[in-house]
């Protein structure tokens, strides 16, 4: 037993030095060698085959670098259950192996939300939270915070903004707050969206949350925006 823990202690210990070696990447910008590392260097090397907090890295890696395109393949490979061929190295000889990588949990799904809405791609967000739903994880107000502040970034989107406040509304497992309604405020204020805007504070005083200045704020904030922008 001793040994036994000794060996799961010591696997544990690389695990967390590739883990933290392949979120380094990417703040070198270099998420490619993320993920050699994950796909390649962990089993070819360590036999470890590559867990979900390996990919919770992965994903920060590519977010940081801006590889939008390269998470949604992660996260489509998870789901879907693609086999990764790995190569095992052990004393000079080599064997391919297969082995199924973990399903997406929720913070693959936050990330993977993070990094699409941090990147404008508010498209790509939205499809993800519904597919985080549609495989059994209930988002949280800030996940859903993210694909509004994608639609502000990307701007022209405040219908789209409203649509999703509505369905924040009528979703009993999350109340929205002050700052979602402040978000939908400056996407219509961005937008040139008064009417909308006033409609969204009145909402949000309908829903128990009285603080108007900041809600005032946020609408005088969004018409200086979009005149700027003009």
């Amino acid at each position: 037993n001793h040994v036994s823990n000794n060996a799961k202690r010591l696997e544990a210990d690389v695990r967390m030095c590739y883990n933290a070696c392949i979120s380094a990447a990417g703040i070198c910008g270099e998420w490619e060698t993320g993920r050699h590392l994950l796909y390649r260097h962990m089993y070819q090397w360590n036999q470890l085959s590559p867990n979900v907090d390996s990919y919770h890295s992965l994903i920060t890696a590519c977010r940081k670098c801006g590889a939008v395109d390269a998470v949604l393949d992660i996260i489509t490979d998870m789901e879907a259950g693609k086999i990764l061929s790995l190569e095992s190295s052990v004393d000079d000889s080599s064997e391919m192996v297969q082995i199924v990588p973990p399903k997406p949990d929720r913070v693959v799904y936050m990330a993977s939300i993070g990094a699409c809405g941090q990147n404008k791609r508010c498209d790509d967000a939205a499809r993800l939270l519904h597919r985080m739903k549609r495989y059994g994880y209930q988002p949280d107000i800030s996940t859903y915070h993210e694909v509004i502040s994608a639609y502000l970034k990307v701007g022209k989107r405040h219908k789209d903004a409203l649509r999703l406040l509505d369905k924040i509304e009528n979703d009993v497992n999350v109340v929205p707050n002050s700052a979602t309604y402040n978000l939908v405020i400056r996407c219509c204020g961005k937008d040139g969206a008064w009417e909308e805007a006033s409609k969204v504070t009145q909402r949000s005083e309908r829903g128990s949350l009285r603080n108007n200045d900041v809600n005032k704020t946020n609408v005088t904030f969004s018409a200086t925006t979009a005149e700027e922008s003009h």
